[in-house]
């Protein structure tokens, strides 16, 4: 048994020997873990992240109800998963539509959440290109994936007179990266323990670690001095003479 371990060991990395894909055992897309530690690394690319977030959005509401609209679009970046794990990504909020510069609103009629996370991807890849971030052969590769790895959810859309449930919303935009009543210390074994709900690609739905281990992965989410992590895209205002 040792002895075929220490043997496979020099073939581990090489593609031409085999290798792994992982995919949601529910919907069957790719985990989009390829791009998450180069946010890690540059975390001036965030901003980035942001930004194609509302480039997509804004181009896809221009395609459904006119060139020279505009939705009012608030992007909050996340950078952590259901058990604190890096996972950047953006939570959005924005109109139902877009305004036209004499100020008129045209509403959408449906969001189709394929073509935004399309869209976004684009953008994105073609941003990391130009900031150096990836090559062209990896941008090429992720596009030739049957899975994409990206994903765009599209909730329902609220009634502006709702305000409880616009509040809500927001507040979920901006949460925090952890829930304190999901926090546990076992004193008893000098450990932290973190409950969520079920993490497919760990197959569990709970972390435990040592707790200097713990303050490691909470620093990870702190933002850098000076960098907001909530950004506003407003429609154009109406310009009276």
């Amino acid at each position: 048994m040792v002895e075929r371990v220490l043997r496979a060991f020099p073939k581990c990395g090489i593609v031409s020997h085999g290798f792994a894909r992982l995919w949601c055992g529910t919907c069957r897309t790719s985990l989009p873990r390829l791009l998450r530690g180069i946010f890690r690394k540059r975390r001036e690319l965030l901003l980035d992240l942001a930004q194609c977030a509302a480039e997509a959005v804004g181009e896809y509401v221009r395609r459904q109800v006119g060139a020279d609209t505009r939705p009012g679009i608030v992007v909050s970046i996340a950078t952590g998963g259901d058990l604190v794990q890096w996972h950047p990504h953006g939570h959005l909020l924005l109109t139902d539509g877009g305004f036209s510069d004499d100020g008129a609103f045209h509403p959408l009629a449906t969001w189709d959440g394929e073509a935004v996370m399309k869209l976004f991807r684009e953008r994105l890849l073609a941003r990391l290109i130009e900031r150096h971030a990836i090559s062209e052969e990896l941008a090429r590769m992720l596009l030739a994936w049957k899975h994409p790895g990206f994903s765009a959810h599209v909730g329902e859309a609220i009634p502006f007179e709702d305000k409880k449930a616009i509040e809500d919303v927001a507040c979920y935009v901006v949460r925090s990266a952890l829930s304190l009543k999901k926090l546990v210390y076992l004193d008893g074994q000098k450990a932290v323990q973190y409950r969520s709900r079920m993490n497919p690609s760990l197959g569990r739905n709970f972390e435990a670690m040592d707790p200097v281990e713990w303050l490691a992965r909470l620093a990870d989410h702190i933002p850098d001095p000076g960098k907001h992590r909530t950004h506003f895209y407003a429609a154009r205002p109406v310009m009276e003479s």
